[in-house]
């Protein structure tokens, strides 16, 4: 049985022989990464698109990062106003 997907193999394939990442591919065509892998797995990239994608992958950890502890900040922020609030209203019950 032929993928659902088969009419949109060719494109799929031109942009990862363009170095495109699998995620990039699936969101751009809405290939499920399952099947872009089957696809892919007998292309080979070059050392320059290896390494772009690897450096592309670095950079977004670092993004991500920033904005985990952006929002461990915030969060925490929220939880120290949330108890100063509470003692407030407990000590002037006493």
């Amino acid at each position: 049985m032929a993928s659902k997907w088969i009419h949109l193999k060719p494109e799929a394939i031109r942009l990862r022989k363009q170095g495109r990442s699998l995620p990039y591919v699936h969101t751009h065509l809405g290939i499920p990464k399952s099947t872009l892998s089957h696809w892919f797995k007998d292309i080979t990239l070059t050392e320059k698109q290896k390494a772009k994608l690897q450096k592309n992958w670095q950079d977004g950890l670092a993004k991500a990062r920033e904005k985990a502890v952006l929002w461990h900040n915030k969060g925490k922020q929220e939880r120290l106003q949330q108890a100063e609030s509470e003692a407030m209203t407990l000590l002037q019950k006493t």
